[in-house]
């Protein structure tokens, strides 16, 4: 587990000291364009991407439980609430959409203090 976290971490870490042309597409503005794709039922390239980023950091989250979920719990519902945060939060999409991932999914999927 613990090199699983920190295998996490280092990759995190990567996305704020690599740099990222202002250009390059990959930002939260394009997440939240992807997500209303997804929203819509559009099967684009676009929403395909959204569904596997938010995928990949839930999954990684819940392996960490920095995010606790339900036996019954569908990614779906992290879809839905990423996005959701990203039209609530307009401002957030200017940051990096690891950022927004994260804080969305840990506000939805709260863990308890003795997790």
């Amino acid at each position: 587990m613990k090199i699983i976290f920190l295998t996490f971490i280092v990759f995190i870490s990567t996305l704020f000291v690599l740099p990222v042309r202002a250009d390059s597409g990959f930002n939260g503005n394009y997440l939240y364009q992807a997500y209303r794709d997804y929203d819509r039922n559009i099967a684009s390239r676009d929403s395909f991407a959204y569904m596997g980023y938010v995928r990949g950091v839930a999954a990684m989250m819940i392996a960490e439980k920095k995010m606790c979920v339900d036996d019954d719990f569908a990614f779906s519902q992290a879809f839905d609430a990423v996005g959701n945060y990203l039209k609530q939060h307009p401002k957030s999409r200017s940051e990096i959409p690891v950022l927004a991932v994260v804080i969305s999914l840990e506000t939805e999927f709260p863990c308890s203090k003795s997790s």
